[in-house]
């Protein structure tokens, strides 16, 4: 028990609620068919790419962001998307074909996304 007289101190308290989903509407395909994949962010991405899993192929002119078509998009090149305010969110869709016999092997897919958040302090901080 005790008290201890100090220098005021002013905390600033940054949050950023991130929530990113990389979604499918199938588990399992087999050759030929496609798969309609959607991405949800509710950050400040600003540029996203992703390779296509070993085999699949990106079905080209199939990028939707927000419902609208984006033709010259590839989330294999990669992209840039508008910035959002927070608690916006962007949904981004295209199609995958699968054009390999893969029976036995799990496919996994990830995302690389680069993001930055703006601090009132440090100015852009950029993540990945």
């Amino acid at each position: 028990p005790g008290s201890l007289t100090s220098n005021t101190v002013k905390t600033e308290i940054l949050s950023d609620s991130i929530s990113k989903v990389l979604s499918s509407d199938k588990t399992t395909v087999k050759e030929s068919e496609t798969v309609h994949k959607q991405f949800r962010d509710k950050t400040c991405v600003n540029f996203i790419s992703n390779p296509t899993p070993d085999g699949a192929t990106y079905v080209e002119g199939t990028v939707k962001l927000n419902g609208v078509s984006q033709p010259t998009f590839s989330p294999i090149k990669g992209f840039t998307i508008p910035d959002i305010d927070p608690d916006e969110t962007v949904i981004i869709e295209y199609e995958l074909k699968a054009d390999n016999n893969i029976t036995a092997t799990t496919v996994t897919h990830f995302a690389t996304l680069d993001y930055s958040v703006y601090d009132p302090a440090r100015g852009e901080v950029n993540y990945s």
